[in-house]
């Protein structure tokens, strides 16, 4: 694995260029991805250019891209993974509990990296639009304005 914890010049949104920093925890999954899991499916998809590869053994629907047929992971089977994910992750809370999820998808990733990287920067607006990727205060504050759960966990807190 390596030392590396900057990913630099990602292309984003609208072709946007900015540097990525990823985690140690998240360079662990994504080395042992890369190493268990992605050479069975990258041998199935010669030359295929996308990180994430749908698995070689799943037949392909007739609505499939051209991408999806060239190996590309389809949207709708990182949505279903992250459905699955919060539906096991419920399993382990009580009904009442208030960390249960209502939902689970990429998106609330961002959201919650937005908020935490807002408190963890005291808010600093260059840091929060380089790490998002966003110029417009209109769009930092969509991702940092926390859930009103978590709004909600403050007031208890006094």
């Amino acid at each position: 694995m390596g030392r590396s914890v900057q990913l630099v010049q990602v292309r984003g949104k609208n072709r946007t260029l900015r540097n990525v920093f990823v985690s140690v925890e998240a360079r662990a999954a994504l080395a042992d991805y890369l190493e268990r899991e992605r050479p069975g499916d990258a041998a199935a998809f010669p030359g295929a250019a996308s990180l994430f590869l749908r698995a070689a053994s799943v037949r392909l629907s007739k609505t499939a891209s051209q991408e999806e047929c060239k190996g590309r992971l389809a949207v709708r089977s990182v949505n279903d993974i992250f459905s699955q994910v919060g539906r096991w992750y419920n399993t382990e809370l009580r009904e009442d509990d208030p960390r249960r999820l209502a939902s689970f998808h990429p998106h609330v990733l961002r959201h919650t990296f937005g908020v935490n990287l807002a408190k963890a920067t005291n808010a600093d607006e260059f840091e929060l639009q380089r790490r998002l990727g966003h110029l417009s205060g209109k769009y930092i504050k969509v991702y940092t304005v926390p859930t009103s759960e978590v709004a909600a966990g403050y007031v208890e807190q006094f």
